[in-house]
């Protein structure tokens, strides 16, 4: 039966149900092969290896299943929103992978069902490139659309990532925004556009930038440098208010996942963030809020927090 899915695949990760027939597969079969374990029942008319599909991750599931979405099409489309994040695999907080997304390039009416989203739209030459062999909208493109289809914290995030990897630059967001404006949903492009910095290094440091927006807290300088008595760099601070001698660490799981994959442990992690914190108050004399995913969970509180700190009051 192995030899026999993998042939139906033929070098993809599922296959059509006609194709099953051809070979002699009616429902019946089919539908005893997924209840034994052997299929996976990817989506409609759509079955695939049950092994492969149980042990993928989300991100791979919606990348498999965008490679059935464009081979289904019957139309000239190409990956968009969701999709392009996950083809260049940018970060997707918040965004649902559960529907694949496609932009139709021969202008004609878009299609929804319950996992496929195909966008009609005015795509420019320039919006279509590929990436790693997918055929997907621009980096540019996807910024923009991005902007209309998830809340502005959402879109921060997405600009961010991409301009901090140096994938595209406000100015080419900026100039491809100008022919953007027919587009449905582009109220806050501009505003999207305008909070994004390059210097942000996480979802949770972008998210944090959104929230002191948001909340009125006094703009910090993202990426702080501090250096010791001999102009040595020593540390490089998430965000920094220097005229009120306080700085704030986020402590998200991207700081950790680069300290374990860097062969610290949990405890080393903490030990070396201490010294680290050590250092920077002896040099500046100023204090340190540390936040976490958790705490910005309720921003209103969060910033009142902040806003106290900076303004003379405990930390803790």
């Amino acid at each position: 039966m192995d030899e026999i899915i993998e042939k139906l695949c033929a070098g993809r990760h599922s296959f059509r149900r006609g194709e099953a027939v051809d070979i002699g597969f009616d429902d019946k079969a089919l539908r005893a092969a997924v209840r034994a374990g052997l299929l996976w029942h990817v989506s409609h008319g759509r079955y695939g290896p049950y092994a492969a599909w149980a042990e993928a991750s989300l991100l791979q599931r919606h990348l498999w299943r965008l490679e059935a979405a464009a081979e289904d099409a019957h139309s000239d489309v190409a990956a968009s929103h969701v999709s392009a994040l996950a083809v260049y695999g940018a970060p997707t907080w918040r965004f649902s992978l559960n529907r694949v997304h496609l932009v139709r390039l021969d202008g004609r009416a878009n299609r929804r069902t319950k996992v496929l989203t195909q966008h009609r739209g005015s795509v420019q030459p320039d919006d279509i490139v590929v990436h790693e062999g997918t055929r997907v909208t621009s980096v540019e493109r996807t910024c923009l659309d991005i902007t209309t289809l998830g809340q502005l914290e959402d879109s921060l995030v997405v600009l961010d990532w991409f301009l901090h990897g140096g994938s595209t630059t406000k100015k080419a967001l900026v100039e491809r925004a100008a022919r953007f404006r027919r587009v449905p949903g582009t109220l806050h492009t501009d505003l999207a556009i305008g909070l994004a910095d390059p210097r942000r290094e996480s979802v949770g440091e972008s998210r944090s930038a959104y929230l002191f927006w948001r909340y009125d807290v006094p703009a910090p300088v993202p990426q702080y440098r501090v250096y010791d008595g001999d102009g040595r760099e020593v540390a490089r601070l998430d965000f920094a208010w220097p005229e009120y001698g306080v700085w704030l660490e986020f402590d998200g799981r991207e700081k950790w996942q680069r300290a374990l994959d860097g062969g610290l442990d949990a405890i080393a992690l903490m030990k070396r963030e201490r010294r680290r914190e050590q250092v920077v108050t002896q040099l500046t004399g100023w204090r340190c809020i540390r936040i976490t995913w958790a705490d910005l969970e309720h921003p209103e509180r969060l910033a009142a927090y902040i806003r106290s700190v900076l303004a003379g009051g405990p930390v803790h």
